[in-house]
């Protein structure tokens, strides 16, 4: 049943990478898009369409040349590939996902999953281990072995009577 649920899951996100990324991707970019995708080299650590600086010398320009790439009809490729070509690599708000970036992508989930995994072992080890102990100390007798649970028991039967 679990299998049947994960195929199902995987079947899903197959679809809809297949169908929305290239619909996604027909759709122009908008100034804001292409802004919230170049980070100011002003040094600000902000991106090109947040950057605060009233006369940035590196937002403002950059502004004008996205719009201007984008009534020239330049695909949001096109853009950042001008930029990148331009800026190097680190213009980028976000690193691509090819090459040694890829790990800037698949480390943070493989560092959740691991410890997920981990912590999901612990926790079955503990409960194993609660159980087989209380399993082991539960007595099968109800005789008291101590002298002094006798001792006690003999006291609260006369104290309940």
């Amino acid at each position: 049943m679990r299998n049947r649920r994960l195929l199902v899951c995987w079947v899903c996100w197959v679809c809809w990478v297949c169908w929305v990324g290239p619909v996604a991707r027909a759709v122009p970019p908008t100034n804001q898009e292409m802004e919230a995708a170049l980070t100011c080299q002003c040094s600000c650590g902000l991106t090109v369409h947040s950057c605060n600086h009233l006369q940035c010398s590196f937002a403002i320009p950059a502004k004008e040349q996205i719009a201007e790439q984008l009534e020239q009809g330049a695909s949001r490729e096109a853009i950042l590939a001008s930029f990148v070509t331009r800026y190097g690599e680190k213009v980028l708000s976000a690193p691509t996902a090819a090459g040694f970036n890829l790990a800037a992508w698949i480390t943070p989930f493989l560092v959740i999953l691991i410890g997920a995994v981990g912590i999901g072992l612990i926790a079955r080890r503990w409960t194993k281990n609660r159980s087989s102990v209380q399993a082991a100390s539960s007595p099968t007798t109800s005789v008291p072995t101590d002298p002094y649970q006798e001792r006690l028991k003999k006291e609260l039967e006369t104290f309940e009577s």
